[in-house]
């Protein structure tokens, strides 16, 4: 048997985030910014993507909707999921959000068990196996990735460590899903003394907080953060990479 070796690398890059942080951060935002058209699989509540939807468009922000459950389809919200991995593939949009991935699993749940009150531990590991299987999926499809979360805090002998919040209070599936992505980027709001609000990610990880960039070129390198503009940081991405491919080639 030969060898099969990979394409050329594409002149811009396809990111994969997961995307932490406290309530009202900017979070779902942030997701948005991400290159369209975005496929947006959110799980919260109807307000929650409102502000984005109107700063960004429905041309843009393609908010998708889960269908009831019917005698036909009874885990509309599994085939969704499976959906939206045949585009990401297909190359119909640009970026793939799920947003929160606590709501993925709790609605997955819902699903496996019909909404039972009791259930076994095997639910919850099929309902993990899925979701970490998605997510691998979706960070080797062609598309940008964004995987939104709430923060797990979980106290240590020395500091509390912040885990993506992935429906359990088990860290395995936080993760692996922290092992998949690109960048790891902790949402923030920093106040100038005229009340303007700035959107934050930090991207190195600081005190018990999580943070990353495979690509090394985010992070600023005081504070350790950049404003969350996911298409700018893609363009920061390409610009460094384009400067180390001219140094190599002076050398």
């Amino acid at each position: 048997m030969s060898l099969t070796f990979a394409d050329p690398l594409p002149p811009t890059p396809t990111i994969n985030v997961a995307l932490i942080g406290p309530p009202k951060t900017g979070k779902t935002t942030a997701a948005a910014s991400a290159p369209g058209p975005v496929a947006y699989f959110t799980l919260d509540t109807p307000n929650a993507t409102r502000f984005a939807r109107k700063k960004f468009g429905d041309e843009h922000f393609r908010q998708i909707e889960i269908p009831p459950v019917t005698e036909d389809q009874p885990s509309p919200v599994l085939d969704t999921l499976y959906d939206l991995g045949r585009a990401a593939w297909a190359g119909e949009f640009a970026t793939v959000v799920i947003d929160p991935v606590s709501g993925l699993y709790r609605r997955l749940l819902e699903e496996k068990t019909q909404r039972r009150l009791r259930f076994g531990i095997e639910h919850r590991g099929d309902v993990s196996t899925i979701m970490a299987r998605a997510f691998l999926g979706l960070c080797e499809a062609p598309c940008n990735f964004i995987a939104v979360a709430h923060e797990l805090v979980v106290e240590g002998n020395d500091e509390a460590r912040v885990f993506p919040y992935t429906g359990t209070k088990s860290t395995t599936l936080g993760g692996e899903l922290l092992g998949n992505v690109d960048i790891i980027a902790y949402s923030g709001v920093s106040y100038a003394e005229d009340g303007t609000a700035t959107y934050l990610a930090q991207l190195v990880t600081q005190k018990g907080r999580p943070g990353g960039d495979r690509f090394d070129c985010l992070a600023d390198p005081a504070s350790g953060c950049r404003e969350m503009n996911l298409s700018e940081w893609i363009e920061a991405i390409r610009a460094a990479e384009s400067t180390n491919t001219k140094t190599k080639e002076t050398k």
